[in-house]
């Protein structure tokens, strides 16, 4: 009996072993942080770019690279520019973007890409061919009810090249909006599209050297100009009073622009032609371009012309290139704002009658150090100008050069033989002025009328001093 009562608290005792040890299992499975737990990890701690971490309910953590999933189109793809599509993260809000390739297909609008212009072939019938003496032809509009808002002058016609627009061969054309030029074409003729009021835009082909005459004057809707490696020389009115043409890249093969090439261009802001070989701009070049802020030129122009850039009135920044060889008269008169630096290389051998003359801004000047003339009212009304350093060459001061400037210069050169008329007058801060020679050498120099008139300069001989101010004998001449 005493056995069978060892072996009954034995087998109990076993059997409660065993269901601890099975409750324990079961506790283990179902309880967080049991060596049988399944973790979800979905609670989002924290994110970076490279990974995000995730934490289970029972806490433990982990991290795990980003899931991401279908991209969406941020910007599209065109044919002038790749696209960007953006990526989100499924399980945190981190996401990527990654660039697209451009396109090669078009998105034509009533005939035009609205990205990059080109223009889909325009229909025979609405032009005039010219078989030409070298076996290719001349192209000019047709008269038509309803022409083409956007043109494509073709390459061919009748299996010959098409190599050039007649003269006036598009003018007075109300209807073209915008025009392509393929690289077939050599030569546009003159008043080609003179007047066309509404056209906006331009594709010139590549092989065009010249714009001619009034080629698109007075197209005072257009905007924009696509201008070939090949040209050389933009001619006289070509785009003169295009009122409202704000973009113009010049290529670095161009050397010559015309009279009054871009005169009354009143939208154009800057024009930077320090790429180019441009050697020379005629007359009225930039006439009256009432927006352009900034000029730069390129070290090749030797020529400025008579009122190149006059009348410019918003003008602040423009540089004289070193091999400047002649300056028109009245090359920058008037323009108000310009308040830049300027320094006259020795290179000028002709400097023009008021070619800075009412430059209010303008406060200093470099003169060429060879000078020998000095040219009626270059500065005058210069009113913030300190008068440079007058040079050692000097022999003659014309006519009101110096007319209602700022300030006097610290000496005259004894080389001077000719004050003009008004020559200093009305300059508001004179005092002492040095003068190398006698009272005597100064005496002898020519005076006109009026020369110190409305200043106070003292001019300091070597054997005393002059009141050259005013109601002197030297201010009266």
């Amino acid at each position: 009996m005493k056995d069978k009562k060892i072996v009954g608290i034995i087998a109990a005792a076993v059997g409660g072993v065993l269901l601890l040890l099975v409750a324990v299992l079961l506790l283990d499975f179902f309880i967080p942080g049991g060596n049988g737990h399944t973790h979800d990890f979905k609670e989002l701690l924290s994110y970076d770019n490279e990974k995000h971490i995730l934490a289970c309910k029972c806490g433990k953590k982990e991290e795990a690279e980003h899931e991401y999933g279908e991209g969406e189109v941020l910007t599209e793809a065109t044919c002038q520019k790749g696209g960007t599509d953006k990526y989100v993260c499924k399980l945190c809000p981190n996401f990527k973007l990654e660039n697209t390739d451009k396109t090669d297909e078009h998105s034509y609008d009533e005939g035009i890409c609205l990205y990059c212009k080109d223009i889909v072939p325009t229909d025979e019938m609405y032009f005039e061919f010219t078989l030409l003496e070298d076996g290719t032809y001349s192209v000019a509009q047709k008269k038509v009810s309803l022409y083409p808002r956007n043109i494509r002058i073709p390459e061919s016609y009748k299996g010959k090249p098409v190599t050039a627009i007649s003269e006036s061969g598009f003018e007075d054309n109300s209807r073209i909006y915008s025009v392509y030029i393929p690289d077939s074409l050599k030569e546009i003729g003159y008043s080609a599209f003179y007047e066309c009021v509404n056209l906006e835009y331009i594709r010139i082909g590549e092989n065009v050297k010249s714009i001619p005459r009034f080629a698109f004057g007075a197209c005072r809707n257009l905007k924009e100009i696509i201008m070939p490696d090949t040209l050389e020389s933009i001619e006289a009115y070509a785009f003169s009073n295009c009122l409202i043409l704000y973009k113009v890249d010049l290529p670095s093969s161009l050397n010559f622009i015309g009279h009054s090439a871009f005169a009354n261009c009143k939208q154009l802001e800057t024009m930077d032609m320090s790429d180019t070989k441009l050697t020379t701009f005629e007359e009225s070049a930039f006439y009256a371009c009432i927006r352009l802020q900034t000029v730069v030129l390129p070290e090749t122009v030797t020529f400025i012309g008579t009122k190149a850039f006059s009348e410019c009135t918003s003008l602040e920044q423009a540089n004289i290139p070193t091999a400047l060889q002649y300056l028109g008269d009245s090359a920058f008169e008037n323009c108000k704002k310009l308040e830049s630096k300027i320094v006259l290389p020795d290179t000028i051998s002709y400097l023009g009658k008021r070619a800075f003359a009412s430059c209010t801004n303008l406060a200093e000047v470099t003169l060429p150090s060879n000078i020998v003339v000095m040219q009626e009212n270059i500065f005058r009304n210069c009113s913030s100008l300190v008068i440079p350093v007058l040079p050692e060459t000097l022999v003659e001061i014309h006519y009101g050069v110096f007319y209602n400037c700022y300030k006097m210069p610290e000496y005259l050169p004894v080389s001077l033989k000719s004050i003009g008329n008004y020559a200093f007058y009305d300059v508001e801060n004179a005092g002492d002025v040095k003068y190398d020679g006698t009272t005597s050498d100064f005496m002898s120099v020519e005076l006109g009328i009026s020369v110190f008139s409305d200043t106070d300069t003292v001019i300091v001989c070597t054997d005393g001093e002059i009141e050259a101010g005013k109601n002197s004998d030297a201010a009266i001449g």
